[in-house]
């Protein structure tokens, strides 16, 4: 296969196969070009690229199968407008990650009815190989996207030598656009901040925690997903499945219809648990009339109660007036997704229970 040279390859949106020599209509930030022609696969830069991954089932089947599920989660009123079977490019990046880290714990300790906090050093090194899934597009968000990076992680073995022109007759070959050192810093970065925040949780206070990542692997991944558009009564919803053959699961994610039982028990779920927070704010105010609890651990048990609540009365209200629900495989219960800023607060409030 002859270097592709861009100088050559490029007419705005069209490039040529070196090949067949077939036009092509890619991305104008695509780093590899896919052939669905004649099946080859290279980089702009110039070399041969192997591709691995899992071939499409077909449209009708995806669809089939989409309609089926729709039933029984949306109601049979739900009709079907688009499904787009598409072909996503991913590396599949292995590392190994080393993170040093020192801080501390607060916990308290009492002697008596008197309670005092003990700092305890949190230090040592987490050691692990890695393997993290790198979306290889730069602007495109598809829907169900960190859904689709568990089910390629978990059907890893299952990637064999791809065939594209096999794949094009069922699905819209989609080339990358994230090169693959970019694809290394990449996974570099999450698996820095998976680390992080996995220390972050051991610790009230951190004040080092340095990572390390060397790449011991990469390859190219495709992987088929149907993207679709379906209404119901006049409101649109998206939905997402593996569009793979023999696919254990065939939805992935999908926005469904808030009916009345879900709107009722999200409200009844939410009553519960204020009642709840009502309860231990009643049980801390006994513990503080008994002096039992003093200083931080007065000023938590005075401040959380009536926070939890009204956070949770929120969160409650939000999703019990929300348009759709969002149903995920294998999470039977849907919370709304928590700003990353709340999570800090969260984490740094529990650092400070006693």
């Amino acid at each position: 296969m002859g270097a592709a040279d861009p100088s050559n390859m490029r007419y705005g949106l069209v490039y040529q196969c070196q090949t067949c020599g077939a036009s092509l209509e890619i991305s104008p930030d695509a780093v590899v070009y896919i052939c669905p022609y004649c099946g080859s696969a290279s980089s702009l830069e110039g070399g041969g690229v192997e591709l691995t991954g899992l071939m499409p089932t077909s449209a009708d089947d995806v669809s089939r199968d989409i309609a089926g599920f729709l039933r029984s989660k949306a109601g049979k009123e739900a009709r079907i407008r688009d499904v787009k079977v598409l072909m996503l490019p991913f590396w599949v990046v292995r590392q190994r990650v080393k993170t040093r880290y020192n801080g501390y714990r607060r916990e308290y300790r009492s002697t008596g009815k008197n309670q005092y906090p003990v700092y305890v050093p949190v230090k040592g090194e987490l050691d692990e190989e890695m393997t993290t899934i790198v979306y290889a597009r730069a602007f495109e968000a598809v829907f169900g996207l960190e859904d689709l990076k568990e089910r390629i992680l978990s059907r890893l073995r299952e990637a064999g030598k791809f065939d594209p022109v096999k794949a094009a007759k069922h699905a819209k070959l989609i080339a990358p656009e994230v090169s693959e050192q970019e694809a290394i810093e990449r996974a570099k970065t999450i698996a820095s901040e998976t680390h992080r925040r996995r220390v972050q949780r051991m610790t009230t206070k951190l004040f080092d925690c340095y990572t390390e990542a060397e790449p011991l692997s990469t390859r190219l991944i495709m992987y088929p997903v149907a993207v679709v558009d379906y209404e119901r009564e006049g409101r649109k919803y998206r939905a997402s499945a593996d569009a793979s053959v023999n696919a254990p699961d065939r939805v992935l994610k999908a926005e469904l219809p808030m009916g009345g039982r879900y709107r009722l028990l999200v409200a009844m779920a939410t009553a519960g648990l204020v009642l709840l927070i009502s309860l231990a704010a009643v049980l801390s105010q006994a513990a503080l009339n008994s002096g039992f609890v003093e200083g931080e651990g007065a000023l938590l048990a005075v401040v959380l109660p009536p926070a939890a609540a009204a956070a949770v009365g929120f969160f409650g209200s939000r999703r019990a007036t929300a348009e759709h629900r969002v149903w995920r495989r294998g999470k039977r219960f849907q919370l709304p997704e928590i700003p990353v800023e709340a999570e800090d607060i969260i984490a740094k409030l529990r650092g400070g229970l006693p």
